[in-house]
């Protein structure tokens, strides 16, 4: 179980597959959503929506007494509940007691927060297995190559300015020949000259325009996650303050800011007023210039 945005249940692929291998045993995955796009994976043996609205708690105490193993995942860190099915490390006991603040002090292992969530219950953490498998790709959206952009970051915070946005799109797509498509919910904010896409996608489409992009850009959040899951290398995250090795994929390609340290979770109100009390310069300071560049990098490869 993780009760997460659509970035965060993609997550819990990589520990689907590596209980599957290690038992024989595919999981339930019990989610606030996003069905028609797991279970199709051959780890899954289905999966149990709680709605948008399950509380994490509330949730743990229901779902222990319907099943006799539950794996209980928040953010980094994860708990059995039940009968446990690998053996846990139990060092990381008081991130998930205290989650969701001080996460960000695990940053210490240097390690990707599917790793530590392996290590957590007791899984292999050397790789990093949170894939889609190809059937749910679906076709190409558009005859020509395009960039697709995702300003925002989930569906959850209802457009709601967050630290870890950047605002700097609308300089960034100036005097370009190359279409740009933006994707996301209705409540983004719009960006100009791109073909406006916003709560007019199903999920699946979704992930096909993703899937069938050249390049694509994006804060860290869902569509990180789901690019990764793709498979899609030429994937551009601007990250400042959730920079650092718990949301950092191999392959995919990070412009980050260097002006501060990276400050989520240590404080309840790090997601929307910047820690330092700065308005959020680390984001502020990733200049247009530096994502074009690297936006023609990756389309001339």
């Amino acid at each position: 179980m993780r009760l997460d945005g659509l970035g965060g249940t993609l997550t819990m692929l990589d520990q689907a597959a590596k209980i599957h291998r290690q038992t024989g045993e595919r999981a339930v995955l019990l989610t606030r959503g996003y069905n028609e796009l797991l279970e199709h994976h051959p780890s899954v043996k289905t999966v149990r929506s709680l709605g948008p609205a399950a509380l994490w708690d509330e949730a743990v105490g229901a779902m222990s007494m319907d099943y006799e193993s539950l794996a209980d995942i928040r953010l980094a860190v994860g708990r059995w509940y039940g009968k446990a099915l690998c053996k846990p490390d139990t060092s990381y006991a008081e991130y998930y007691d205290e989650f969701p603040m001080f996460t960000g002090d695990l940053e210490q292992a240097g390690l990707h927060q599917i790793q530590l969530v392996d290590r957590s219950l007791g899984l292999p953490s050397d790789t990093i297995e949170s894939f889609l498998p190809e059937t749910v790709y679906g076709k190409r959206p558009m005859d020509a190559e395009y960039v697709l952009i995702a300003p925002g970051t989930d569906v959850w915070h209802k457009g709601r300015r967050q630290t870890k946005q950047w605002e700097k799109w609308d300089d960034t797509f100036v005097d370009t020949d190359k279409p740009f498509v933006q994707v996301g919910f209705k409540h983004d904010p719009l960006v100009e000259n791109a073909i406006d896409l916003r709560g007019k996608t199903s999920l699946m489409e979704f992930v096909a325009w993703v899937k069938h992009a050249k390049v694509v850009v994006c804060v860290e959040g869902g569509v990180m996650h789901l690019a990764y899951s793709l498979k899609h290398s030429n994937t551009i995250v601007l990250r400042g303050p959730t920079r650092g090795a718990m949301f950092k994929y191999p392959h995919l390609h990070y412009l980050d800011s260097y002006v501060c340290e990276p400050c989520w979770s240590q404080s309840k109100e790090w997601a929307w007023k910047c820690d330092r009390q700065i308005d959020s310069i680390c984001m502020r300071t990733i200049t247009p210039e530096r994502v074009g560049w690297k936006i023609k990098e990756l389309w001339n490869h």
